[in-house]
């Protein structure tokens, strides 16, 4: 199924399990949105993207008009140009379904003619959450796991690699300042910060770390795994309100985002980043989803090893 909405051109692919529509820009109640507009799996007929939202939206290509293609191998690419708009790199995103209940994607940043090394570059991917039952996610935090949600919106979002120097926090961060309304007053603008000089919602620590580039959630009884194979240029945020209205009475849906800080960048340079998502259920009474959710990260590195360990 394909439909032309200006560049929003949406294709379904399928694996052993999953279903997903993936594409372009598309209006959506009060969104222009790209990425995975749909998933659903032979365990979960509902989707796991929340109405109105989508999964893997990449700030680059959101909102853009960027392009789309169906690659040959059955893969989705959603990918913007570079311009004056966008500091002249080019964003590519290629999204493959891997059996039995795998999304691949493959994002590429290239600085092209008229790029500046100067700022570091960043890019981040949004994750509307249809309806979990429990908000939060679960990660590996100092050897335990960890269960972190906080229902403030822009209150305590961020989650930091475990390890890194309080230097590098600092660059995202005004230090001892939890409040992501707050203006950086007297810090030089870095890729993080919205053009107003006011920091996004993300930019706002929330005290925890994560040991390994993976978390997990529970939609409906589904795991709902994302993972990087990157550690320490990696970032965690959430909100708990992200996604709109659930069709839960009295809820809203999440987000469960993530970031990849890609550093400077010359003209002519690319950099690559590789991220997972694992939807599939349990299958084994005497099975934990904490349990999965480490089987799984192990598979990835595999085919993917850490960067940055």
């Amino acid at each position: 199924m394909d439909t032309n909405l200006n560049r929003g051109i949406l294709h379904t692919i399928r694996n052993a399990e999953l279903t997903a529509i993936i594409g372009g820009d598309c209006r959506i109640g009060n969104r222009v949105i790209s990425g995975i507009h749909f998933l659903a799996s032979i365990h979960e007929g509902n989707t796991a993207v929340a109405g109105g939202g989508a999964h893997l939206v990449e700030n680059g290509c959101r909102g853009t008009n960027p392009n789309v293609d169906l690659l040959d191998d059955g893969g989705v690419a959603v990918w913007k140009e570079a311009g004056e708009d966008n500091g002249f790199i080019e964003h590519h995103n290629v999204y493959r379904l891997k059996d039995p209940y795998y999304i691949d994607l493959e994002f590429t940043m290239t600085a092209k003619s008229g790029a500046s090394e100067e700022p570091a570059h960043a890019a981040s991917w949004c994750c509307y959450m249809n309806s979990p039952i429990n908000e939060g996610i679960h990660f590996i935090e100092n050897g335990v796991w960890r269960y972190y949600y906080n229902p403030i919106h822009g209150q305590a979002a961020m989650l930091f690699p475990t390890g890194i120097s309080d230097e590098v926090k600092y660059q995202q961060l005004a230090r001892h300042d939890r409040n992501a309304a707050t203006p950086h007053f007297g810090l030089k603008p870095d890729p993080m910060q919205n053009f107003d000089g006011v920091r996004g919602f993300h930019i706002s620590d929330s005290g925890h770390t994560f040991d390994y580039p993976f978390y997990f959630g529970d939609v409906r009884g589904m795991i709902y795994q994302i993972m990087v194979d990157t550690h320490k240029d990696c970032r965690f945020f959430l909100s708990p309100s992200g996604g709109g209205p659930g069709v839960i009475p009295g809820k809203w849906n999440p987000a469960w985002d993530l970031m990849w800080i890609a550093g400077k960048l010359k003209e002519g340079e690319s950099k690559t980043v590789n991220i997972r998502i694992a939807y599939l259920r349990v299958q084994t009474s005497n099975h934990y989803m904490a349990d999965t959710a480490i089987e799984e990260y192990k598979k990835f590195t595999e085919e993917y090893p850490i960067r940055n360990g």
